[in-house]
Parts: C-alpha cells; structure tokens; sequence
C-alpha cells in the first residue's frame, strides 16, 4: 500500500509527539502488555498499543477494500462517519475489540463505557494538480466535539496502513490534555 491510500480508524470512547506506525512489522504482545495509565494520565496518551494481531490487521483492511470497492464505487470518502454501524468486522475488530476495551477500563478506573463514534479517514497520495486536495486536520481536542460533562473521552487512533511524517501520523502534544479545553 505505498502508494495507494492512507486509512486509519478512529474511534472515539478520549487524550501530540509524532506516532509513526509500522503496521507490517509490529507484532502486539498482547499477553503481557499493561497499560501504563500513569503515563497516560502525565501524558494524555499511550502508544503503541497491542489491538490487532497480524491476522486481524489483514481482516480489518480487507473489509475496508471490500467497502471501498462495493459501497463506495471504488473511492472512500475522506470521512467514513460510523462504519462500524455497516460492516461486522469493524465493530468486532475496533468497537468490542477486548484489548481497547480493557485499557479504556483502566484508564477510566471503570467498565461503564459508551461507545460515541467509528470513523475511517481515508488519506489519498497528494496531488497537486487535483481539483479538491484531501483537507489538512490541523491540532484539534477531540473533547471538544463531544461537549461531555465529565469530559472523559478516549480517542483511538488505529493505522491501517504504514504511517509516517510524510504520509500523515499522528502528531501528539504531550501533557495538553491536563490543561482542560485549550482550543476553541
């Protein structure tokens, strides 16, 4: 997928550093990882997480193709809003995926969680010449779409593909999310 499109998961249940991700050659230690939640609460974040193993990875990016290809006419759109809601693979791989769950209990000191939001990014190669160029996502806190009281909100970034500077990773400003809601 070098030079086909970028795709990342986003789910939304909340927390910039630049997180490049290696989605071929990481391998989730799932049985031994315990989140770092004093990390996460000095941070805002924690990376990289143990969700999919490689099998999963490989299910998750074909029911993309799969989605791209049949309810899409062969072109996903920038924003996929919910995919979950239309494909079993996306909401069993991400939504109910057990590893997410357990860290998102642990960093909420609780197991009543609500899931609010599955959405696919999608992140064409540039093109200069196009007529509508993908839209730059510039430093945003997600807590602030959600406007929820208490304002706990777990955002997983979840790559597809390889990720990079070049290609668009994540970036990350660490400790951020400590000063409450900073941008409007």
């Amino acid at each position: 997928h070098l030079f086909g499109p970028a795709l990342r998961c986003h789910t939304t249940f909340t927390g910039l550093s630049s997180m490049t991700t290696k989605v071929a050659s990481f391998t989730p230690d799932v049985a031994s990882f315990a989140p770092d939640v004093a990390s996460f609460a000095r941070n805002g974040f924690l990376a990289p997480l143990p969700l999919l193993q490689p099998a999963e990875l490989l299910e998750l990016r074909s029911c993309i193709d799969h989605a791209e290809r049949h309810k899409f006419a062969g072109r996903l759109p920038p924003q996929w809003v919910n995919a979950a809601l239309y494909y079993e693979p996306i909401w069993r791989l991400v939504v109910k995926n057990e590893r997410l769950l357990e860290i998102a209990g642990r960093i909420f000191g609780s197991n009543d969680i609500l899931h609010l939001s599955s959405t696919v990014f999608t992140k064409p190669p540039l093109d200069k010449d196009a007529l509508d160029p993908p839209k730059r996502v510039g430093y945003h806190q997600d807590l602030l779409k959600w406007n929820l009281t208490p304002g706990k909100v777990l955002t997983c970034w979840l790559a597809v593909d390889d990720a990079d500077v070049e290609n668009g990773c994540l970036h990350v400003v660490p400790g951020t999310h400590a000063q409450g809601k900073c941008m409007d």
